[in-house]
């Protein structure tokens, strides 16, 4: 169903009534823009930093339509109400926007070629105002207006902690005792003021508090009446898209989106309020705006029981496999009535509201995968030793639970699912997701395409390894230090071809001295300690890391312990254990992977992998994961 301005107002209370009846909701946004020139990310990025790239990229484009599709349990199946938004943010009779629309010309290409009506936008987008400036609205008159980029509040120098804490109390106690009267606080420099009128603004006092310059080293605070805000109209407009995100908060059921890092900064920072400048300050705005948000792309990286079982995490492959899976399993999914706009095929693919669809059918397949695999290899036989090897990684994480017999009556909240909640996958990151809860780590989080290389000779470069490994191109990598690399390869179906261990002299020789191949050798650094260069799976670096460490301790113990023979010349020093080996490592037993074309073009123009850097380059690449102009959305 397509909502447009005009229709907004009048289908508002419809849109909350199907919202607070689902039992769970996913979204898709299309943007105008993905990332600037100046804000490309790379791989070695820490996820603070990717953050800060993103925010600015964020900041500077806008979501253009946003897709919404509730889903309902019923005797006879799900029924979907999938609905399509087009967002501009245009001024209305009672809100100024200062919001600047810019756009990026291969974004703007890729909405036209997937049918996108951009007059339908301009003319009839809906209008949005976070809380931030719903908020500054409010005191315009009084001359209080908060910019676009807000404090983060955890970087505060210690004295603007301690005013904001104490500033923060005296709120707290002024609104228990009623704040009939102003409250008046004394700020003693322009940043001091500039805090206050941030912490006003938070979403917590709902809008109800104003402020405004008593004199030059006072701020009074006021306390809207809720009858005067209703009086008025103007301080909570219904022509505002925020009201679909606090319906969904308010319905308080996971919220699943696909590979959704983008789409939810740009609902944070558009729909709730200005983003942040720290990462965890984020986590907790998106933890209290969606108590739960599902990433199906997480999942199918990540999840034991579906890493394994799937060959692609791409939105629209994993649609057609689990779409025909759940129909051959007899479970129904159909459109609500009145929500005819979809039929059951792709032409829709690419628009806000069938793309929401497509991401719901997934995370409901892979609901009833997991219930039905559990104990199970992917066909379908009981395998006691695969089960206990998924139950020994989840238990890296925490999180044996998640692959653990489960009889608990709601399908959404069950024990497999939910140490999977509220983790959103990072595309083509060292770190390869945020947790919104904890801190994040790599222990059972390594893709299956991503191996170790380590003991790399010095002078070697991106370039050299393409000429060692050709069999595994096109991949990237991200250089930890000038010995070791991780490798990402870039089709899954190579995976198979990947040979652990040392590279060995043989695949060296050809570029040594008088080989066929020494001209190239000699101007890629390549000698023959190259054939040293051992290739390790994400688990045997794991395993790895844990004998460093126990070795490290060991090491510890033996400085500290007395050394009774250090009189004795000659004795001979105490053993630090065996050098770690990754050949001792077992390998992970690779299934099979078919050979499944990956289809051009999503919502965010990411599907299309980018081939790596020319053969002919020399100098070292800290990063070969190309542009990011494209929105990941596989």
């Amino acid at each position: 169903m397509e909502i447009l301005k005009g229709q907004f107002e009048e289908s508002l209370s419809h849109i909350c009534n199907t919202i607070a009846q689902a039992d769970f909701i996913s979204i898709d946004a299309e943007f105008s823009g993905l990332s600037l020139p100046n804000a490309m990310t790379k791989a070695q990025d820490d996820l603070q930093i990717r953050y800060e790239k993103m925010s600015r990229s964020v900041e500077a484009y806008s979501i253009v339509q946003f897709g919404v599709c509730a889903f309902r349990k019923t005797a006879k199946g799900f029924v979907a109400s999938p609905y399509n938004f087009y967002i501009f943010g245009n001024d209305t009779d009672t809100i100024r926007s200062n919001r600047q629309f810019t756009s990026s010309a291969s974004s703007l290409a890729f909405l036209r070629e997937n049918r996108f009506d951009f007059n339908k936008l301009i003319d009839h987008g809906i209008p949005f105002y976070n809380f931030a400036e719903e908020a500054a609205s409010h005191s315009n008159a009084g001359g209080t207006q908060m910019g676009r980029k807000p404090f983060d509040f955890g970087r505060l120098n210690k004295s603007m902690r301690t005013f904001l804490e104490n500033t923060r109390a005296q709120i707290t106690n002024w609104l228990q005792n009623e704040g009939a009267k102003p409250l008046v606080v004394s700020c003693n420099s322009a940043t001091q003021r500039r805090v206050l009128y941030q912490e006003i603004q938070d979403p917590r006092y709902n809008g109800f508090l104003q402020a405004q310059s008593r004199d030059t080293k006072n701020i009074e605070i006021k306390k809207i009446q809720a009858e005067d805000r209703l009086k008025s109209g103007d301080h909570s407009p219904a022509l505002n898209f925020r009201h679909v995100i606090e319906a969904m908060k308010n319905a308080k059921c996971p919220v699943v989106i696909h590979n959704g890092l983008f789409d939810v900064m740009h609902t944070v920072d558009q729909f709730w309020h200005n983003l942040p400048e720290g990462i965890s300050d984020f986590k907790k705005m998106v933890l209290g705006m969606w108590h739960q948000t599902v990433d199906t792309k997480y999942m199918a990286e990540f999840h034991p029981l579906l890493r394994s079982c799937f060959n692609t995490s791409v939105l629209g492959t994993l649609y057609i496999t689990v779409e025909a899976e759940l129909r051959g399993q007899g479970h129904t999914i159909r459109m609500a009535k009145g929500f005819d706009r979809y039929k059951d095929n792709l032409e829709s693919q690419h628009e806000a509201g069938y793309d929401a669809y497509m991401t719901g059918v997934v995370y409901l397949g892979f609901i009833y995968y997991i219930k039905e695999r559990q104990g199970k290899n992917c066909d379908g036989e009981v395998d006691s030793v695969l089960t206990l090897k998924f139950l020994e990684e989840a238990k890296k994480r925490g999180e044996a639970e998640a692959i653990e017999d489960d009889n608990e009556d709601d399908l959404f909240t069950s024990k497999s699912l939910t140490p999977y909640y509220n983790k959103i996958y990072v595309m083509r990151s060292d770190m390869p997701y945020l947790d919104l809860e904890k801190s994040e780590t790599l222990a059972g989080n390594i893709q299956r395409n991503r191996f170790y290389l380590r003991s790399i000779p010095t002078g070697m470069s991106y370039s050299s390894l393409e000429r060692l490994y050709p069999e595994l191109l096109p991949f990237n990598a991200s250089w930890v230090n000038e010995k070791e690399a991780w490798i990402t390869l870039r089709n899954h179906e190579k995976i198979e071809l990947v040979k652990l261990g040392m590279l060995g002299r043989e695949r060296v020789r050809p570029f040594l001295k008088d080989g066929p191949r020494c001209i190239e050798g000699e101007a890629f650094s390549i000698r023959s300690d190259a054939g040293s260069m051992e290739l390790l799976t994400g688990e045997q670096w794991e395993q790895l890391k844990v004998q460093e460490e126990n070795i490290k301790e060991l090491a510890m113990k033996n400085s500290e312990a007395p050394n009774v023979n250090a009189s004795d010349e000659g004795s001979p020093e105490p053993s630090m254990g065996p050098e770690p080996n990754a050949s001792q490592v077992p390998r992970n037993t690779a299934l099979p992977l078919v050979d499944q074309a990956i289809p051009n073009g999503a919502s965010d123009f990411g599907d299309i992998d980018l081939l790596p850097t020319s053969l002919t380059g020399t100098k070292r690449k800290t990063d070969e994961d190309g542009p990011d102009n494209k929105k990941p959305k596989h």
